[in-house]
């Protein structure tokens, strides 16, 4: 396995995913709900770009000039590629940290953005990151950070050994097979052809984590111990099996895997001169609910920042943590807190009646007052973006103050069934950007569906759309008008690159969904593509159009 010196697998390329909470848009009312003044964010950085599904879709969307880079260079030729079809001048290199955060040509930056990959690499390379933040971050601007978090991983930890050893002890026997049968030219051709096919017959990175994964599930079938004072985690890993092995790869056999206490990160930060700010998970800020009435009553009486975030982190047995720090952040007063707040707009992402009040937090899913949350939804039915003195003025009579407001528009905007929105000339920049990239990516729908998220140019972010939906969307831009004619388009194009037909499913999620997460449902259980086409047209087109995708 080749690991250019960095010990990350990457004979696997990684997912296409796509992170909401990279969005630089996404940090205003988290900050602003704590108080912070918000950075004009001109410059910005992704490190650990993956396949720059999030860095183009986040350059694209807005006005921003991005930098970033991926060690993979497979990641960063296909990040690349984008950047150039969206024409956004994205500068995103295949530079290992150490090279690309000492370069002298970089300018210091607004926002950098680091999602999952402080838990998959050295304490080397966490120094050179640190190092990075202290020297390239503004006074005033924002870090987003996630990573892996205790006690969350605690139980998973050995399991993660145990696959480790597995896929790692398969490595050593393929190579002793290799060895036993080594190519000569002393010895006669039947030998030599042997070793040839024991050579070409290496198990493959992914056979060898399918393996790991098998043998993980046949040690939990025994009932064993560790199992049994852990009840909840044989489900967790047969989950495993249902995982793809890119996933899997990045996520368990890495060299590097290290799951860290929000103290242990805190250090860390503090010493590069950070302070945490809040969390970017919205739902995160809302304790109600997360936690219960005595554990808000415990850590409302924690003043040490890094103890009560260790604390609420046992409260909610957390595994993964999403961030914000900031460097000598501008505290405001309430006037201009409000003031802010009542400036940000949101869009209605989903249709008015298909969303269901339901949201999960870390207790429980929960039922949300249909006397907060359907006016506000009410006000946001046309499905233009509206700022909070919008929805406030409309909501006036109800009296239902500013703060209920933001909490609630948090929640649906963490459902999914709202968007932060840009301003109207934000929006205007982008969309010349946003509609190359969407045009390309659609392209690529001809060929595979492993790229399922388009760019906004209202929010700024991703908006998920498989494979047949892309389709119909190219079909229209190669000036087809009819649903039918749609149809009969993707039909050919998947027959010509699958030999059947696709799965459909829909652009927005179902109700109580995420909208950029992994859930959605089909458009229509029929397999006629022009039904499909039909209600694509009648349900979804209308949102994508609102949003400036289509």
């Amino acid at each position: 396995m080749s690991e250019w010196g960095t010990g990350y697998v990457d004979e696997i390329p990684y997912t296409y995913g796509y992170c909401d909470e990279l969005n630089p848009l996404r940090l205003n009312l988290a900050l602003l709900r704590a108080g912070l003044a918000l950075p004009a964010v001109h410059t910005a950085c992704e490190l650990g770009f993956g396949h720059g599904v999030s860095v183009n879709i986040h350059a694209a969307g807005s006005v921003t000039q991005w930098h970033g880079t991926d060690f993979n260079p497979v990641h960063a030729t296909f990040a690349q590629q984008l950047a150039q079809a969206a024409g956004t001048h994205a500068q995103l290199s295949a530079e290992r940290f150490s090279e690309f955060c000492r370069r002298d040509d970089l300018p210091a930056f607004d926002y950098i953005g680091m999602h999952g990959i402080w838990s998959w690499i050295s304490a080397d390379n966490r120094e050179v990151l640190l190092d990075f933040l202290r020297r390239k971050l503004k006074p005033g601007g924002v870090l987003y950070i996630s990573y892996n978090t205790q006690p969350g991983w605690a139980s998973m930890q050995p399991v993660r050994e145990l696959m480790n050893r597995h896929f790692q002890a398969s490595a050593v026997a393929a190579q002793h097979a290799v060895a036993n049968v080594a190519v000569d030219s002393s010895v006669n051709d039947a030998t030599n052809a042997a070793a040839n096919a024991t050579v070409h017959a290496q198990p493959s990175v992914s056979v060898r984590i399918e393996a790991a994964v098998d043998f993980a599930q046949r040690v939990f079938a025994t009932h064993p111990g560790f199992a049994v004072v852990n009840p909840l985690l044989a489900e967790r890993v047969d989950a495993l099996s249902h995982e793809s092995p890119a996933y899997l790869a990045h996520e368990y056999f890495n060299r590097d895997w290290e799951p860290m206490y929000f103290s242990q990160v805190a250090s860390s930060l503090v010493s590069a001169g950070l302070t945490y700010a809040a969390p970017a998970r919205y739902v995160d800020h809302i304790d109600a609910l997360n936690l219960t009435t005595a554990q808000r009553a415990l850590l409302s009486g924690i003043a040490d920042v890094s103890l009560r975030e260790t604390a609420r982190d046992f409260c909610t047995n957390q595994s993964l943590r999403r961030d914000y720090w900031t460097r000598a952040p501008r505290p405001l007063s309430e006037d201009e807190k409000q003031a802010a707040l009542r400036a940000q707009r949101v869009i209605l992402a989903l249709p008015r009646a298909a969303v269901v009040l339901k949201v999960r937090g870390a207790l429980s899913e929960t039922t949300l007052s249909a006397a907060l949350y359907d006016p506000i939804l009410d006000a946001l039915a046309g499905h233009r973006p509206e700022t909070l003195q919008h929805i406030e003025d409309s909501l006036r009579t109800q009296g239902i103050a500013l703060p209920r407001i933001v909490d609630a528009v948090m929640v649906l905007v963490n459902m999914g069934v709202l968007l932060n929105a840009q301003d109207d000339a934000q929006i205007l920049a982008a969309r010349p950007s946003a509609a190359k990239l969407n045009a390309a990516i659609c392209e690529q729908a001809r060929h595979h569906g492993e790229l399922q998220f388009l760019v906004s140019p209202v929010s700024g972010s991703g908006i998920r759309v498989p494979r047949v939906p892309q389709l119909f969307l190219l079909a229209r831009l190669h000036h087809m008008e009819q649903p039918e004619q749609w149809a009969e388009f993707a039909s050919e194009v998947l027959r010509a690159a699958d030999g059947v037909p696709a799965e459909v499913t829909a652009p927005v999620p179902v109700p109580g969904s995420e909208l950029n997460g992994s859930n959605s449902r089909p458009i229509s259980a029929e397999p006629d593509l022009k039904a499909q086409a039909r209600r694509f047209a009648e349900v979804h087109l209308p949102i994508l159009r609102a949003l400036g995708v289509a």
